[in-house]
């Protein structure tokens, strides 16, 4: 670009622009969502390899933004407005967001045994309510192992509060169509769901201080 400005600041530099976002969607597209997608396979990326497509698609992000601004500051004024690498820009993030998935689903896979086993639980026989199912401790044993795996690679809060937002959000759906799904429920199993839920809500709002100094208050948001 440098090179390139002291020759001309006019259609060359634009044209390079262009030259530059053809460039930043093939690597976005061909590299890091290849290897997020389909170079991994079905069970997805290692959790090292997806912090790193996670990291990369940040830098790159933050990179669109600063060269769109230096070519800016070069070009002609009348040519300013024709230099746009927010698409780039957006497209990375997207592939950040995806990636936040990807992490958000290794937790999910982990769950899945304990979801299978309180849809068999048999809740329209139980009589009495007695301690937490369990269910409940399985999986929030794999769910705060898996997440505080994740958060301490994730150094960015704004990623780990949307890991977190996103893995709540899920559990919660799939808590929510569990508990359709293992209709009949008596009141006995009506109650002990109640006392399940309570236990896996304190669970899941210890999430933000997984990785603190035991006694750590998690943010009232």
């Amino acid at each position: 670009m440098g090179q390139c400005a002291k020759l001309s600041t006019g259609t060359r530099l634009l044209e390079l622009s262009k030259t530059f976002a053809k460039y930043l969607d093939l690597y976005g597209q061909q590299v890091l969502y290849h290897f997020l997608s389909e170079k991994a396979g079905t069970q997805g990326p290692s959790l090292e390899d997806a912090i790193l497509i996670l990291n990369t698609a940040d830098y790159c992000y933050l990179t669109c933004s600063k060269l769109e601004e230096k070519i800016k500051g070069r070009i002609d004024e009348e040519l300013r407005p024709r230099v746009d690498l927010q698409s780039q820009a957006d497209a990375f993030m997207s592939i950040a967001s995806a990636t936040l998935r990807v992490l958000v689903r290794r937790v999910e896979i982990a769950c899945e045994p304990s979801w299978r086993e309180m849809r068999n639980t048999p809740w329209s026989k139980l009589e009495s309510v007695g301690d937490q199912s369990t269910y409940v401790a399985e999986l929030l044993r794999n769910v705060k192992e898996k997440s505080a795996e994740t958060l301490k690679l994730l150094h960015k809060p704004q990623y780990a509060r949307a890991f977190r937002d996103n893995l709540v959000d899920l559990l919660a759906n799939t808590y929510v169509t569990t508990v359709a799904q293992s209709k009949p429920i008596s009141e006995a199993g009506a109650e002990q769901m109640l006392l399940d839920s309570y236990v896996l809500k304190k669970g899941f709002t210890e999430l933000p201080t997984l990785n603190d100094e035991p006694g750590a208050q998690p943010p009232a948001r």
